[in-house]
């Protein structure tokens, strides 16, 4: 994927300067000892997952350590051992920017939005619309947020394809959901605990449908 120049500033508390230019794509990039985990479909379609912690041997999560830090943690709990550290970064131009992480150990990945007005937000849908607004935690969204659009890379020749919320400024992050091309449905990653395979499946419960199955990948190139 050809990257664009883009400004980061890592948050410090104090009021943060964006500069005018190109607006930063999506970006992951993994590190040294954290890789990041893709779903692959049976045709190539790729997704992102998470985070997998080679020195460990598992999957990790990041959250804040005992110490107010943010570090990568085993996701079924814990915390024993060296853990990998990160730092919050800003990039983008507009109103709303991307949020993400920077660790110590070369990773990159997004960590969601940031509103320069008011801070932190989070996609939410509008009350009584279809429309999705960047809302900060725990408020309601209402039309006066800045807005989002849920779009679909229709042009990777994939029956999954791949979703992306989008600002105004064009700045995208993945969406968690597939959109299903031949059956013009979303759907969601889902990994029966009987079953060594996973399939993505619609939010309507009671649909018999044939769904790619998936696994994990992990590209040498960012898709």
């Amino acid at each position: 994927m050809l990257k664009r120049a883009f400004v980061a500033v890592v948050l410090a508390g104090c009021g943060t300067d964006f500069q005018g230019g190109p607006t930063p794509e999506v970006a992951e990039l993994s590190g040294s000892r954290l890789q990041i985990e893709w779903w692959e479909t049976a045709d190539g379609a790729l997704q992102l997952r998470g985070i997998y912690d080679t020195q460990r041997g598992g999957e990790c999560t990041f959250r804040l350590d005992g110490t107010g830090a943010l570090a990568c943690l085993p996701s079924g709990g814990g915390s024993g051992g060296v853990v990998v550290h990160a730092a919050l970064e800003l990039a983008g131009y507009g109103r709303v920017v991307n949020r993400r992480l920077r660790a110590d150990d070369g990773l990159i990945l997004p960590y969601g939005f940031f509103d320069t007005v008011r801070g932190p937000c989070a996609p939410a849908l509008v009350p009584g619309t279809s429309e999705y607004t960047c809302t900060p935690p725990g408020a309601v969204a209402t039309r006066e947020d800045p807005p989002f659009d849920l779009s679909v890379d229709l042009d990777d020749g994939h029956r999954l394809e791949r979703r992306y919320w989008t600002t105004t400024e064009g700045l995208r992050q993945h969406n968690d959901t597939f959109w299903d091309s031949e059956l013009a449905i979303e759907c969601s990653m889902t990994a029966p605990s009987t079953s060594p395979t996973a399939y993505c499946l619609p939010p309507s419960a009671g649909l018999a449908v044939d769904l790619t199955s998936y696994e994990l990948a992990f590209p040498t190139v960012d898709p």
